[in-house]
């Protein structure tokens, strides 16, 4: 699918290329991000598969705390996730390269912990998350083609 999106760009008006690369940078990197976020956090899982259960010691303080023990999240204060996001956006000859990861030095340690205990990336986008940006993507040059 998206061999085909590139050669529909390459045949598109200069100005028309500007406006798909603007929102292509713009949204595809933050869908990205906040559906990585959401998977983590709501499902308990990764693009490498679901994280391990809490440990008991873990649980009982995730319990004290009142926080939810169901799935492990990595959410306690919500630091991490809260830098995690888009580092930088870089152009391809093909098309873009979404660098995301943890934007400051304790989020970055705390998904290296967690990736560490996992085994796997712990920021892996899974399957549906990439289709949902493949989906996303192909609407919204098709908004951009049509107006």
């Amino acid at each position: 699918m998206v061999r085909g999106i590139n050669i529909a760009i390459d045949n598109l008006s200069s100005g028309v290329i500007t406006k798909l690369k603007d929102a292509y940078i713009k949204h595809v990197g933050l869908n990205l991000v906040a559906w990585i976020k959401d998977t983590a956090i709501h499902e308990g899982k990764s693009g490498y598969g679901k994280f391990s259960d809490y440990s008991k010691p873990y649980k009982k303080i995730r319990e004290k705390a009142g926080k939810q023990t169901s799935i492990k999240s990595f959410l306690f204060s919500g630091e991490m996730w809260k830098m995690f996001g888009i580092k930088e956006v870089v152009e391809t000859g093909t098309g873009f390269k979404v660098i995301y990861g943890g934007k400051n030095e304790d989020s970055k340690s705390k998904i290296r912990y967690g990736t560490d205990y996992e085994g796997f990336s712990i920021i892996q986008p899974t399957k549906e998350s990439i289709e949902k940006i493949e989906a996303w993507t192909v609407k919204e040059i098709t908004k951009i083609i049509t107006q």
